[in-house]
């Protein structure tokens, strides 16, 4: 693909991306909690503008991509590799981020890199993309970040895909982090949180 035929990335990549990190970690912090991201880029074919600002913002060549087949095609290969110069890795085993489609995303949970006890941090993050991140299967979070109790119910989000964040949580401090996007919102779900189905 000629770089011409490139969707453009963001149009400040300095301040965008500081700006957008910042409203990344905020999420991160306080897990459930839907942030809206700034300056959102057109995005490639596959993305939302949310996925397209995570990428921006946390990809460089140090961190090895996985992308659901489902969302993968050639104009979305060739923006990550032009703006973020990320490697993009056929095994899920190998990867730091993975993008995935949130149908496909309780097959996919237990297959990413979960850390080790020496360097827990050597996980992945599932960034998942959604319809919506209100209006689906809700589930209450409790833990760091959260004051009593949370709630988050994106669409399309199935209960054996919580099912394995649950799982996942009881690895910690090893598992997966999780962040659901969409339409230029974010909701970030750390794997120290614990997932039930009440909802009081």
């Amino acid at each position: 693909m000629a770089v011409t035929e490139l969707t453009p990335g963001f149009s400040d990549p300095v301040h965008d991306s500081a700006n957008a990190f910042r409203a990344i970690l905020d999420a991160m912090a306080r897990p459930g909690r839907i942030v809206d991201l700034p300056a959102l880029p057109e995005p490639p074919k596959g993305f939302d503008a949310a996925a397209a600002v995570l990428a921006l913002s946390l990809l460089d060549d140090d961190t090895p991509v996985w992308i659901d087949p489902g969302l993968r095609n050639a104009a979305l290969d060739a923006y990550l590799r032009f703006h973020a110069g990320c490697p993009i890795v056929e095994r899920t085993d190998r990867c730091r981020f993975a993008f995935v489609a949130v149908e496909a995303f309780a097959e996919l949970v237990e297959d990413l890199p979960i850390g080790d006890p020496d360097y827990p941090d050597r996980s992945a993050t599932a960034i998942v993309l959604c319809d919506g991140l209100t209006g689906g299967l809700r589930r209450a979070l409790r833990g760091p970040g959260i004051q009593d109790v949370a709630h988050l119910a994106p669409k399309g989000m199935t209960g054996e895909g919580w099912e394995s964040l649950t799982r996942n949580q009881v690895l910690f401090p090893l598992g997966i982090d999780t962040i659901f996007v969409s339409q230029g919102q974010i909701a970030a779900l750390p794997r120290s949180i614990r997932i039930s189905a009440e909802e009081n």
